[in-house]
């Protein structure tokens, strides 16, 4: 939706993967050119809300670049080169420029994956926390930025201060969502109280106590705040892939042939098991604005 976007025009011969910006909003475009022209982006909202002072900012930002120059060798009769004197042959000769700007994030990114799995505690401060009732009415949940800890990635809290469907009058409910294949015994916590979880998640979904404790006695009466924790004391991930051909799924059923000699598809399974003296460090996310 809107009426501007933002176009790169490159030469034959390059290979671009670029960051176009305009105002606040970007998109990342990767494409091959074959001959000059220019590839664009999706449209980037309305010209007049990226217009700030009477001026617009458009940038792009180069993630990998690569440059193919092909160039002409001389022809027979041209000076001769070389200790030998020889002359060149007909054909060319095809050089190569590559730049790369993604390789850093990229390094920060896996240094944050290695770092998550020494997270055994992950801790969640709420603020403003003697109106959220108020603002959250009841099977209304907070939800936590996704986080990773203990190798297991694509967790989050899920908390209900008004209560999940079914909680008592008063009480809050706090649940841990995990993706599939995850057997965690943990300890989740609001304020001063803990309750202890174990559960196996065949299937992606949330854990955890409906009634977990009247949420009047949970905040703090100095800060106004709610501080949710979680704490890992043992987990287990087994990750589930199929080995196959697409192309097989593609051909017709009805041939006994293509049947026979397509391959068969497989499961491959890893488990992650993370040792217990390995997590010790704590993770804190950042606190979500409480307005809805």
């Amino acid at each position: 939706v809107g009426d501007c976007a933002v176009f790169l025009w490159a030469s034959a011969g390059v290979q671009a993967a670029v960051r176009l910006c305009v105002g606040e909003r970007s998109a990342v475009l990767e494409k091959e050119y074959d001959q000059r022209t220019a590839y664009g982006t999706r449209r980037l909202g309305f010209l007049e809300d990226h217009i700030e002072d009477d001026s617009l900012g458009v940038a792009v930002e180069f993630l990998e670049t690569i440059r193919k120059i092909v160039a002409p060798v001389q022809p027979p009769g041209a000076k001769c080169y070389g200790e030998r004197g020889c002359v060149p042959t007909l054909g060319s000769l095809l050089y190569q420029r590559h730049l790369n700007h993604r390789t850093l994030p990229l390094i920060r990114k896996e240094i944050e994956r290695l770092q998550a799995r020494l997270v055994r505690r992950v801790e969640w401060q709420l603020e403003q926390a003697s109106a959220l009732r108020t603002m959250f009415a009841p099977v209304e949940p907070i939800c936590s930025p996704i986080f990773a800890a203990a190798g297991v990635e694509g967790m989050q809290l899920l908390f209900y201060p008004s209560g999940y469907s079914g909680a008592t009058e008063g009480f809050c409910s706090l649940f841990l969502f995990c993706p599939a294949g995850v057997t965690m015994k943990f300890k989740i916590s609001a304020g001063n109280q803990t309750r202890d979880g174990h559960n196996t998640f065949d299937v992606a979904g949330a854990y955890g106590r409906t009634n977990f404790c009247r949420y009047e006695i949970l905040p703090d009466p100095q800060e106004d705040t709610i501080l949710l924790a979680l704490e890992i004391e043992d987990v287990t991930q087994d990750v589930h892939a199929l080995v196959g051909s697409d192309q097989t799924q593609a051909r017709s059923k009805s041939s006994a042939a293509a049947e026979r000699n397509s391959p068969v598809e497989t499961a491959v399974k890893l488990r992650r098991l993370p040792a217990k003296e390995s997590l010790v460090d704590t993770k804190p996310l950042p606190s979500p604005s409480t307005s809805k």
